[in-house]
Formats: structure tokens, C-alpha cells, sequence
């Protein structure tokens, strides 16, 4: 096939390549969904499932990556593996374990910054617009497989890849996670995102597994989902601060502050990198293999 996702290990983007593919996602992919179904609207047609929505908006970033790996792989034939797993020794059941843990507990606990940022009238009445007009399994579809697929092949299997062949992984996470949460374009979303990110980079770095990032962006979306299945009569823009009575909030807080601490702390230990069981983001070539 000439635009393989095989030949995407080839593609190995800078800092200026990650933000031409950011400006790609934004500017032609958003922006083209957004005058279509404006179109659309203005026709009279029926509107586009979310799930067609979100993957139009990734086609041109999405073939943008495959026609340089495709490119570079007939160049050089240099790459970087986008999935190359080694968990250490808690091996990958227990670390996907682990991982989901984290997921939950971080989620309450970064749940605070959301205040920082108040969500705005329009922001408000666009996300009731689209969970109250969009069936359960549309939105299932969007955000909790195509959204962490798309996403993390994105934000992770190409722009962190690429990154931490050209920076310090520290600077390679931080601006992996600020793109992560630039292309939601949601202000009121952007602190928690971030940080998810720094999250889901730092376990990329650590781990080298592609599909272990997928996991934790699809547990992150479906439990929002489920969330709002539970607390039905509940805002968008509502916090477990606004729903729980005071006195549990604080101590299901401290609890699960307690559950993130212990946990990063078990996986900071276990995944640390052998020197039989490294985790390389060097380039290779395919002499090499």
C-alpha cells in the first residue's frame, strides 16, 4: 500500500514538524468539518453523525503523516518503532492495572483546576447541543474509539515519538501534552487535559507502548461517558464539589490523592528501564533489522 500506517515509524517530526501537524488538524481538518456542516445546515441536509464529524477533521492530518512516512521511507529508510512495548517487571497486566487506577484518582483530583477556567454560555450550550442531539452510541463511537485512536496516533505515536528524538524527554512530554490539549480548543478543558497528557506522555516514554496510551485515553473518555449516564439531571460544566455534600468530597479527595501517590510511585519503581529491557526512542534504520 502506498500510504501505510507501517511507514509511519519513518516519519520522526521536530518541534516545527509538530506544530505544522497541529496547524494541519486545526486549520484544514476542524475548520473544513466546521464550513461543511455549515453547508450542510444552510441545504437543509441531515446532520453528520458526531463520530463522521471527528473523523473528517482527522483525515488531513491523518494522510498528511502516512504520505511522509511514505516519502521518507523511500529516502532513508530511518525510523523510530511507534509500538515497541516492555513493561519491566510488573509486566503488562499489572501495569495496565496500575495505570487505570491512576486514571480514576487523577481524574477527581485535577478536577479542582476545572474552576480555574469557567466554561463559557456558548462553550456550555454547544456541548449540551451535542450530547443532547447525538445517540449513546454515536458518542460511544467518537469519544471513546475514535478519539483515543486518532488522538494518541496523533499527540503520541507521532509528535511525542518524534520529539524525544529531538529534545529532552522532559520537553518532549510538556509539549506534546500543551498540543494535546491546544486541539480541544476548549479553554474550560484545556488545565486537565494538560495534565492527562503530561500523564499519558510520561507513561509512552516510560513503556514505548502505543496501545497502553490508547487504553488509558479510552478508560479517561468512557468514564466521563458513564458519568454522565449516572448524574443524568447533571450540567456539563458540574464538578463532584457541586454534587457531593462537602464532608465526602473532602475525604473521597484525600482517599484518592492517597490511591495517585501510591500508584505513580509503584510505576516510577517497576517501569524503570533495565539495561537488558531499555526503551529506545533512538533512530534506526532498516539494515538494522
Amino acid at each position: 500500500m502506498r500510504y501505510s500506517f507501517k511507514n509511519v515509524k519513518y516519519f520522526v517530526p521536530n518541534v516545527a514538524e509538530s506544530w505544522l501537524l497541529t496547524a494541519i488538524f486545526l486549520l484544514v481538518g476542524s475548520l473544513g468539518v466546521v464550513a461543511l456542516v455549515s453547508v450542510l445546515y444552510k441545504a437543509g441536509l441531515p446532520t453528520l453523525p458526531q463520530s463522521v464529524i471527528y473523523l473528517l477533521s482527522m483525515v488531513p492530518v491523518i494522510w498528511w503523516i502516512l504520505a511522509r512516512g511514505r516519502r521518507l521511507s523511500e529516502q532513508s529508510g530511518e525510523y523510530v518503532a511507534v509500538d515497541s512495548p516492555s513493561f519491566g517487571p510488573l509486566g503488562p497486566v499489572w501495569t495496565l492495572i496500575l495505570l487505570l487506577l491512576v486514571l480514576i484518582s487523577l481524574s477527581y483530583v485535577v478536577e479542582p483546576l476545572y474552576s480555574w477556567i469557567p466554561m463559557s454560555d456558548r462553550m456550555k450550550e454547544l456541548f449540551e447541543k451535542t450530547f443532547g442531539e447525538s445517540g449513546s452510541l454515536d458518542l460511544f463511537l467518537a469519544a471513546s474509539v475514535l478519539a483515543p485512536l486518532c488522538e494518541e496516533f496523533l499527540c503520541r505515536g507521532t509528535i511525542l515519538r518524534g520529539l524525544l528524538c529531538h529534545t529532552t524527554p522532559v520537553k518532549a512530554i510538556l509539549l506534546s501534552a500543551f498540543i494535546f490539549a491546544f486541539i480541544h480548543m476548549n479553554p474550560w478543558q484545556s488545565i486537565p487535559a494538560f495534565i492527562v497528557g503530561c500523564f499519558i506522555g510520561w507513561v509512552y516514554y516510560r513503556t514505548h507502548s502505543f496501545w497502553a496510551c490508547v487504553f488509558i485515553h479510552f478508560a479517561n473518555n468512557t468514564f466521563s461517558q458513564i458519568m454522565g449516564l449516572l448524574l443524568p439531571d447533571a450540567e456539563v460544566d458540574d464538578t463532584f464539589f457541586s454534587i457531593l455534600p462537602h464532608t465526602t468530597y473532602y475525604i473521597l479527595y484525600g482517599v484518592l490523592f492517597a490511591v495517585t501517590v501510591v500508584a505513580l510511585y509503584i510505576l516510577n519503581k517497576k517501569l524503570t528501564k533495565k539495561d537488558e529491557e531499555t526503551v529506545s526512542f533512538e533512530v534506526h534504520t532498516d539494515s538494522q533489522e
